[in-house]
């Protein structure tokens, strides 16, 4: 990856790397992929308060009919997706 940068933002990163003793290509690599993980982290998580936690294992525990419109949206779903 190429980006272009202030010579100041550059002169930090460099002596940010010099400190990890990295060159500072590995240093921009590590920092966006640990913040990439962070970001991504808090998208895969949902984080519940025990009531909604408690509601939520109520409801899959529910055995209740499909709706008409739930039973159109599968099949849209099925006529829709290839399954292999």
């Amino acid at each position: 990856m190429d980006q272009r940068t202030k010579p100041s933002v550059k002169a930090s990163i460099e002596a940010a790397a010099d400190l990890m003793g990295v060159e500072a290509s590995a240093f921009v690599v590590m920092s966006a992929y640990a913040r990439a993980q962070e970001l991504l982290s808090g998208r895969q998580q949902t984080l519940l308060s025990q009531g909604d936690h408690q509601a939520l294992l109520a409801a899959l525990d529910d055995e209740t009919t499909p709706t008409p419109a739930l039973l159109e949206a599968w099949q849209l779903h099925q006529d829709q997706v290839v399954h292999s």
